[in-house]
């Protein structure tokens, strides 16, 4: 059950084919939510990249299920301990568990779960998942990234995702915005116009350290949910 769950998680739509400008921003996150460090590990680590803006904070660990991308992300990340199986993970054993990908339906049920057991107490589970919801998706409609054949139906929203997180005994602590990295999103607008108005706001992030992103939750493509487990 494990496995369907991570082909659901896994970050394969970052990986082959080519690095999505959210990524700094999500390591930016957990960065500023884990100010001092400590274990890590992503779920459906793909090729490393995310690993590698993490690695000079975190002693970091990584799994996938393609044995392809698991070869890629040890050469790109040499200081990664790259699982080769999910269960070698330690339970309890990370004060950083990482998941980023398309979860929908039963699948992200059993996935959250899982990856809780790995979260070290008062330590944090970190997800990025599609918003169903959110603006971004009003406007690109048949055309957003997150909907196609396999995902369109059963993505959570984020009421959705706060009950989850606390059956799993979770408590969700930040939800934010990843912004809207996918233009054009309007018809009759030059595509290059609405491309260069959805840049400032990372860009302003990039050199200014807010403590926040400056997209409202409700706007973006994605949720990013950071929760907190108990005792």
């Amino acid at each position: 059950m494990l496995r369907a769950a991570s082909e659901s998680a896994r970050a394969d739509d970052i990986d082959d084919g080519g690095d999505r400008r959210p990524l700094w921003w999500y390591a930016r996150v957990i960065q500023r939510l884990c100010p001092n460090g400590g274990r890590l590990i992503e779920f459906g680590c793909g090729s490393g990249r995310l690993l590698e803006y993490l690695s000079a904070d975190f002693d970091i660990s990584g799994y996938d299920d393609d044995p392809v991308l698991r070869h890629r992300c040890r050469a790109a990340v040499p200081d990664a301990v790259i699982l080769e199986d999910w269960k070698e993970a330690e339970a309890d054993g990370y004060d950083v568990v990482v998941a980023l990908g398309k979860w929908h339906g039963s699948r992200a049920i059993t996935a959250i779960t899982r990856l809780a057991e790995k979260v070290a107490k008062d330590g944090l589970l970190f997800i990025v998942a599609p918003n169903p919801g959110g603006l971004a998706h009003r406007l690109k409609g048949s055309a957003w990234f997150a909907d196609d054949a396999g995902v369109k139906l059963g993505l959570l929203s984020r009421g959705e995702w706060m009950t989850l997180m606390r059956k799993a005994n979770l408590k969700v602590v930040n939800i934010e915005s990843d912004g809207l990295w996918d233009a054009p999103y309007l018809p009759l607008i030059p595509a290059a116009l609405q491309r260069a108005v959805c840049d400032v706001p990372p860009a302003v992030q990039s050199y200014w350290p807010i403590s926040r992103s400056l997209w409202p939750a409700a706007v973006g493509e994605s949720l990013l949910i950071t929760a907190r487990k108990g005792s």
